[in-house]
């Protein structure tokens, strides 16, 4: 196979089309080799589509302030440690809190005066707390947390209640795993909150706004409750309309990677089908001859390197990273089924690409990445189904499943991630379908009576059919 032929089946026929070039490059650099003069050339072109893609992007938050209008605060967003009420375990990133007194409070670092914001919190537990929005002003104590006073709002889904000083029934019970989504609305003075995508419905109108006020993100925890807050470090789960995060995404990054991820995608390929054919094939360098698995680690190199500080930032890892595993192992978006995500057929891509990552990636970029990969499984995982199929938490043991059948990577994982960072329990705990989700699949409810109740028995077949329906779902989930 020629080089040219790979590199223009990797990057496109642009690459290897000024041949007069080329040769221009030979008699200039006649001790150069054919080889490094392909390297050079495809790092070039690399270097001159980063550069391209920064072509009519403003703002980088990896190397930028964030100095959108309403906003105030750091570009990188998470809670402020240095304001709390109560006593609280921070997770090392500062996005996660453990309440360790009766009720803790915790500000974020960045508040909002004007435009419209929004975050989102998933919970850890389902107990007592009052998410919202607070001034720096609030006084926060041990019996008083946001919504507690004033111009401060939350919405606790324990109690099912807003909270501004005064309370009221409002919004859905919550459950472990759900996503609250938390809305200011600062040109027209309201706030709204989101169970899982769905509109709890306007929560308060009218707050206060003017001259020295801003808000915050703000939450509160009764003892031993936690949850883990997105501020705009990961794309959201649920986003709404209009909304911005406080923390902005790395819109130039994301661009980038994913031009990086397509060509990495076609080296994967050639990879794949070079270890398929009996005969191994080679590249013809003039006169030297290389393999091609050796020239593809060559362009995977050139390619790995610009990837890897990347796979450092979360954003990248959730929003290209993971989506292109998934395509690697051939899982379907639409697909959802257990019979389909558990199916036989593997491809040997997803180990090939953790093989070159292992390879060319600095220790830090490699582990960084696994560590937000398996977090976001997670997350997906603790979601709370509304389908029976269960399909986040199916795509999440699958793609897990997949990533665990490369040798360095499991033993990485075992060591550092799994019984560490992240408890492996909770990928073998299955949560019941919410409420409104299991009304639809069990309609009618049976029971056993003595002496039998002739309008409870019409209802056995129905219910007993559901409940099958519910075990076979599972059981791929559970095997």
């Amino acid at each position: 196979m020629d080089a040219d032929e790979i590199v223009c089946r990797i990057f496109g026929a642009s690459l290897v089309e000024p041949r007069v070039v080329s040769a221009k490059a030979n008699e200039d650099h006649p001790e150069q080799s054919r080889l490094m003069q392909n390297l050079t050339r495809v790092n070039e072109y690399i270097r001159r589509e980063m550069r391209r893609s920064l072509l009519n992007l403003h703002f980088d938050t990896r190397n930028s302030e964030d100095n959108r209008e309403g906003r105030i605060g750091p570009h990188v967003v998470r809670f402020d440690v240095s304001m709390h009420h109560g006593l609280c375990i921070v997770s090392p990133d500062r996005l996660s809190v453990n309440s360790q007194s009766s009720f803790s409070t915790m500000r974020a670092n960045t508040g909002v005066f004007k435009g419209k914001w929004m975050y989102e919190v998933q919970l850890g537990s389902k107990g007592v707390m009052q998410v919202g929005w607070g001034t720096a002003q609030c006084k926060f104590n041990q019996q008083f947390g946001v919504g507690d006073t004033p111009n401060s709002y939350a919405y606790d889904g324990n109690r099912v209640r807003k909270w501004n000083v005064t309370t009221h029934k409002y919004g859905e019970s919550w459950l472990t795993g759900d996503i609250i989504g938390c809305a200011l609305d600062m040109d027209n003075g309201t706030i709204d909150f989101y169970r899982n995508g769905k509109s709890l419905g306007r929560a308060f109108e009218n707050i206060s706004m003017g001259a020295g006020i801003a808000y915050f993100p703000t939450v509160s925890l009764a003892f031993t409750e936690n949850l883990t807050a997105n501020f705009g470090s990961i794309p959201f789960r649920y986003p709404v309309e209009d909304y911005e995060p406080l923390q902005a995404p790395p819109t130039t990054q994301v661009r980038q990677a994913v031009l990086l991820f397509q060509w990495l995608s076609q080296v994967i390929e050639l990879f794949e089908q070079s270890k398929n054919k009996s005969d191994k094939q080679n590249v013809l360098l003039e006169d030297k001859i290389l393999s091609v698995q050796g020239f593809l680690m060559c362009l995977a190199r050139s390619i790995l390197k610009r990837i890897g500080p990347m796979l450092t930032v979360p954003y990248i890892t959730d929003a290209v990273f993971v989506p292109f595993m998934r395509t690697l192992c051939n899982m379907s978006a639409d697909d959802v089924t257990t019979k389909s995500v558990f199916s036989n057929s593997h491809s040997a891509r997803p180990i090939i690409c953790l093989d070159l990552l292992w390879a060319f990636l600095e220790e830090h970029e490699i582990k960084m990445c696994l560590e937000s990969t398996v977090l976001h499984l997670l997350s997906a995982f603790r979601h709370v189904s509304l389908l029976l199929e269960y399909p986040d938490q199916c795509k999440s043991l699958m793609l897990l499943t997949r990533i665990c059948q490369h040798t360095v990577t499991r033993q990485h994982l075992l060591q550092y991630v799994l019984f560490d960072r992240v408890r492996f329990a909770n990928f073998v705990h299955v949560k019941p379908l919410d409420e409104g989700g299991l009304t639809d699949v069990v309609e009618k409810v049976w029971w056993e009576t003595n002496p039998l109740d002739p309008s409870i028995e019409t209802n056995k077949t129905n219910y007993l059919y559901a409940c099958e329906r519910i075990k076979a779902a599972i059981s791929g989930t559970i095997k």
